[in-house]
This record gives structure tokens, C-alpha cells and sequence, in this order.
């Protein structure tokens, strides 16, 4: 083999080693090709339509977690809360406006067609709790055998002007008690109970509380009761205030907190000596589950 034809077999050799190594170049270390976004995906200003469900947790009422909100109907009776909203629609909503700060960080990104279920935090969700929600009642309670209530309230009360010996049924108690007295604009009642006798004081839904009389003693001027009530009974501020005044704060206290005005509250204890109400919102200072669907995304006119 002559010089020049080693010389064309080296050159044809490099030739092929550098064709073969741009190949390789090009199979193997080609840039990624850039991959497009989807177009339409929620950002902050979109106006959505959505439907959801929400979970919590409330050993206050439940053992396990439940629904207590939803945009669908709501058939199942074992996840019926005394605050639920069963909408039976969509919800629409402008992102970054009018919703608990979870949902608007779990939604952008989302799709038209996609479900996501995620878990919010207290502090992004609702983390208002006031301890002055928290009340207790004596069990064994006494009151007096004689009652006193300006002529605006027992006309509000009873729904008539009071008369001498005038029989009425007491909001609260559900006992008949007798108009003894009428001095200017204060009308004097006696209370008339029964001596052993257990009496409807509340009822709501499937839970009710009950009072017995024990004992009445008229010398002392002293009814002694003892009340009957189980955990989770539901109950109404408004109505406790009938018989104790200092529940009618409950509702300020409540929007004050930033709870909103509804007075309903859950016996969440009840010992020996006393039974103990709370009026906090379930929502409130505690995580909640929701499984989110995006029907509609409107796009936010941009600035």
C-alpha cells in the first residue's frame, strides 16, 4: 500500500469519526424543545366558576371528618352540620377577591376541567377564636321564686299588656308564672313550677335540655333546679339570654372576633357541676379539606 493511499484511509477514517460524533451531538445533547403553557390557566383577576366541597374535622359534634360545605347537593344525612351550606350550584368568584386566602393560592395555576383537592391552614382560612365564647352553666342552679322585668319587655315577651293575676308561660323555663304586682313600669312575676317536676327548657332538632325542679322554697325566696343536657346538644344564645342576660353580649362578641352574628352554640362539656357552651364557629381555628373543580375560567381585563 503505497503513502497516498494511507494518507485517503486516515483522512476518510477522520471524516467518518467527526460525521459520527456530530451525529451523536445532534441525537443525544439536541436542545429541549420549549414546551407551551396551557393557555388558559386561573391567575390572580380571573372571574372562575367552580364547584367544591369542604371537609373538617370537629370532635366538638363528630368523630371524623365531614362535609360542611358545598356547592353541590348535599343527600348524605351523616354529614349534616348545624352550619352547613348545601348551595346546589356553582360558585363563581373573582380571584384575589371575597374568598379565604387558601383558595386563591390553590388556584391559580389550575385549568378548565381540573380537580384538585388541598388542605388550608387555620391562618389562611378563618383563625378568629375568642375564649369569652366559651361559657359555662351550673348544673345545680338557683333561682328566684320572684321575677322582675320592665312593662316593654313583658309586653314584647308575651305579646299583651300585663294584668293583675295575669297567667303567662316563661320562654324559658316553659312553667307557668302569675303577674302578683304592677308598680309604674315594673311588672313583678311569681314563678309557679312544680315541685319535682322536669320541664322542656330547649329543644333544637334532635337535641333538647331539660330542667327538674328539685325543690321550692318561697320562704327564701329560692327555686332549686338541676339541668339535663348532652354533648353536642346545639344551642341558642339568644334564647339562654331569656333567663341570663349576660348571653345577649354573644353575638357582639362573636362579630367582634370577626365570626359573624349567628348565636348558635355546642354544649361541649357536661360534669357534676357544670355544663360548658361554646359559641365559636366550627370554621374557625381549624384545617379544612376542599376538593375543587374548575367548570369555567373568564379571563381579568388586564391593565
Amino acid at each position: 500500500m503505497n503513502r497516498t493511499t494511507i494518507y485517503i484511509i486516515v483522512i476518510v477514517l477522520i471524516g467518518a469519526s467527526i460525521g459520527g460524533a456530530l451525529a451523536v451531538n445532534r441525537y443525544y445533547f439536541t436542545e429541549d424543545e420549549e414546551v407551551e403553557e396551557p393557555e388558559n390557566v386561573v391567575e390572580e383577576g380571573d372571574i372562575v366558576t367552580v364547584h367544591y366541597k369542604g371537609w373538617l374535622e370537629d370532635d366538638r359534634i363528630y368523630e371524623e371528618e365531614r362535609i360542611f360545605d358545598s356547592s353541590r347537593e348535599v343527600t348524605d344525612p351523616t354529614i349534616i352540620t348545624f352550619t352547613e351550606r348545601d348551595r346546589g350550584e356553582p360558585f363563581q368568584f373573582t380571584v384575589g377577591e371575597g374568598v379565604i386566602e387558601g383558595w386563591n393560592e390553590n388556584i391559580i395555576g389550575m385549568q378548565e376541567g381540573e380537580t384538585k383537592t388541598f388542605t388550608v391552614p387555620p391562618e389562611k382560612a378563618y383563625p378568629e377564636w375568642s375564649e369569652d365564647l366559651i361559657v359555662d352553666i351550673e348544673r345545680d342552679e338557683k333561682i328566684p321564686v320572684y321575677e322582675e322585668i320592665d312593662m316593654d319587655t313583658f309586653s314584647r315577651r308575651y305579646g299583651e299588656e300585663p294584668n293583675i293575676n295575669m297567667v303567662v308561660t316563661d320562654r324559658f323555663w316553659s312553667w307557668d308564672k302569675t303577674v302578683i304586682s304592677i308598680e309604674g313600669e315594673i311588672v313583678t312575676m311569681m314563678h309557679q313550677p312544680d315541685e319535682g317536676e322536669t320541664y322542656q327548657t330547649y329543644i333544637e332538632g334532635s337535641w333538647d335540655w331539660t330542667t327538674e325542679v328539685l325543690s321550692i322554697d318561697s320562704s327564701d325566696d329560692v327555686i332549686e333546679l338541676w339541668h339535663e343536657v348532652d354533648k353536642p346538644s346545639l344551642v341558642d344564645a339568644e334564647h339562654i339570654a331569656l333567663h341570663r342576660e349576660d348571653f345577649a353580649d354573644i353575638q357582639d362578641i362573636k362579630m367582634e372576633s370577626g365570626q359573624g352574628s349567628d348565636t348558635t352554640g355546642i354544649v361541649v362539656g357536661v360534669s357534676e357541676e357544670k355544663i360548658t357552651l361554646d359559641f365559636n364557629e366550627e370554621v374557625n381555628n381549624t384545617p379544612l379539606t376542599f376538593e375543587m373543580e374548575i367548570l369555567e375560567i373568564q379571563k381579568g381585563i388586564e391593565e
